[in-house]
């Protein structure tokens, strides 16, 4: 890469105006990419995508488009089901979430879901916790566990 040249992100706005200025504004690609400080080739591009698909062609950073957001919550509802239909009763399953927590399966009704340093601090305290539990066990209430 040249000196002074660096790798720049555009926004959804500053592509469709862009793309606008060929479109709509009657200026060639030439022209509209040289005024705006961008390759030909990339505004040949972005008018492609627009083209193509003008509602979902500039997908903001962490947003997928439609489609691929449904297709992504689809695999996910259909590794849970994969994951409840082999869990035996009584058998954990830990995942990772889409914002980056780990859900434990399999403890009652809902996960148990935390960040990693949550869990972390659980553990570190493990012994603390059970003789918490200990010395509070008779007014604990206790759920029956489920058998392997």
């Amino acid at each position: 890469m040249e000196e002074g040249k660096r790798h720049r992100k555009h926004d959804r706005q500053f592509k469709e105006e862009a793309v606008r200025l060929v479109t709509e504004g009657g200026r060639t690609v030439a022209e509209a990419a040289h005024g705006l400080g961008i390759h030909e080739n990339l505004l040949h591009t972005w008018k492609r995508k627009y083209k193509e698909d003008p509602a979902g062609s500039f997908p903001e950073k962490g947003h997928l488009k439609p489609q691929d957001e449904e297709f992504r919550k689809l695999q996910k509802e259909n590794a849970n089901l994969k994951a409840k239909a082999t869990r035996q009763p009584g058998e954990l399953t830990i995942t990772v979430g889409k914002k980056g927590g780990i859900s434990v399966y399999g403890l009652g009704r809902f996960p148990v879901t935390l960040y990693a340093s949550q869990f972390t601090r659980l553990l570190d305290n493990g012994e603390r916790i059970r003789a918490f539990i200990t010395e509070n066990d008779a007014v604990l209430a206790h759920k029956a566990q489920a058998t392997a």
